[in-house]
This record gives structure tokens, C-alpha cells and sequence, in this order.
């Protein structure tokens, strides 16, 4: 069975933002953090079962890199909040297009530690809408290490007005996208 390198982290404008290189075939989205096999037409499956596309828009992973890591040789707190927020990029560049949409900017990050990461563990970071307000999203990221659960984020992004950075109210679009992904 063939594999192929799937996972994006965001290596647009840093390469080596996971301290692994870009995937080959010159993937601008693309950096080599896992392999996946894929079947005959090339979709990719976990498991022997197929990622469907909400999953793949859901989904992300990384590596854990060396510059991650503290003194005490477990994850940066600081790190986890920038893999997540990769994450949450990473979702939110699926969502329909708009003309005139506003700007998002974060507004809030909480971060629960339930096991700590070190260089080189395998990561999988899943995206959920946590809950949807009139001028706000909530997301949460949750990484998994092995199946099990070691870090969830919660992330909050207000949208803003692109002129007078006023919060405004999610686009309707956005809004109806959004509980799609609403567990």
C-alpha cells in the first residue's frame, strides 16, 4: 500500500516550524510530520478506515520539536497555545467565502494540562466548536498523544470590523458552517 505525508502545520512561512522539512512535491501547506498510507485513490485512511472530509478539516498533527521543549524537558505551556491555534487556522481556512468579512481576533486561550508532551511525541489535534455567540466562536482543541487525551485548549475568537475593530456579529454564512462542526 502506498503513504503519503498528509498532516499540514502551517509551514506557509516558516519551513521548519516543526523542525522537520517541507513534504516533497513543494506542498506550500504541507510539512513532513507523519505518514499515512493511502488507498487507490489516494484518500487518506487512519487505521484502515477512511478520514471523511469533516475529519480532514477537523484534523491536524505534529511532532513535537526540540525548540518546544523547557528546561524541565516537557512542552512549553506557550507552545501548546501556538500548535492549537495552528489548529484552529488550519479549520478555519475551510469555511465558506465572504465578501466584507470581518477580521477574528482571539479573545481569550484556556489551557488544560492533563499529560506532558516531549521532543518527539507524535501529536493529533482535533477541532471542535465548542459554542457560537452572536459576536463570538469558541473552539477547542483537544491533543492527543497515543488515544489518549493530554491537552485541551479552548479558544475564542471575537469577530471585529475591519475598519474600526468594533466588534460585530458572525456572518450568517459563518454561523451555518459553524454548527456543522458542533459536537
Amino acid at each position: 500500500m502506498r503513504s503519503a505525508v498528509i498532516f499540514h502545520l502551517a509551514s506557509r512561512f516558516y519551513p521548519t516550524h516543526c523542525g522537520v522539512t517541507p513534504a516533497p512535491g513543494g506542498g506550500t501547506d504541507l510539512v513532513k510530520a507523519t505518514v499515512m498510507p493511502l488507498d487507490a485513490a489516494n484518500t487518506w485512511i487512519r487505521l484502515g478506515e477512511r478520514m471523511d472530509e469533516m475529519e480532514r478539516v477537523e484534523v491536524s498533527a505534529l511532532v513535537v520539536a526540540y525548540r518546544d521543549i523547557g528546561p524541565t524537558g516537557e512542552m512549553r505551556a506557550s507552545a501548546y497555545v501556538e500548535h492549537a491555534e495552528e489548529a484552529v487556522r488550519h479549520f478555519w481556512r475551510y469555511r465558506p467565502p465572504l465578501e466584507n468579512e470581518p477580521l477574528y481576533s482571539t479573545a481569550k486561550f484556556e489551557v488544560r494540562l492533563h499529560q506532558p508532551l516531549r521532543v518527539e511525541d507524535a501529536v493529533r489535534m482535533i477541532v471542535q466548536v465548542d459554542k457560537i455567540g452572536g459576536k463570538s466562536v469558541g473552539f477547542e482543541v483537544a491533543m492527543e498523544k497515543d488515544g489518549q487525551t493530554v491537552a485541551e485548549i479552548d479558544v475564542t475568537w471575537t469577530a471585529r470590523d475591519a475598519d474600526s475593530g468594533e466588534p460585530v456579529a458572525l456572518p450568517e454564512d459563518i454561523r451555518d458552517w459553524l454548527y456543522r462542526y458542533v459536537p
